[in-house]
């Protein structure tokens, strides 16, 4: 594959879950709002976790270690990505 450990790091910088406002009005059932993300976190952390734990995980789930864990790469994905991208994008609108 090529692809160095660092980049597979980098590589969870680059997505996040999106919502509404991208045009997908009919949401997944069980996670339909904010209120039901903290829910899907656990779940997505509890399944990372189990399928990192697998001798023969996925190569995405390999690269965790003490300084980046399951839970860094969970809240990147449902919350820190999309603030990163706001405040990058938008910095004058952040009060």
């Amino acid at each position: 594959n090529g692809i160095t450990e660092q980049e597979k790091v980098k590589a969870w910088n680059m997505v996040m879950i999106g919502t509404d406002f991208e045009g997908y009005i009919n949401p997944v059932d069980p996670f339909p709002t904010l209120i039901e993300f903290s829910e899907l976190r656990s779940q997505l952390l509890n399944k990372i976790m189990v399928e990192a734990a697998q001798p023969n995980r996925p190569e995405c789930l390999g690269s965790f270690d003490a300084a980046f864990t399951p839970e860094i790469a969970v809240d990147k994905f449902c919350y820190k990505n999309a603030e990163d991208f706001l405040i990058k994008h938008y910095p004058n609108s952040a009060s």
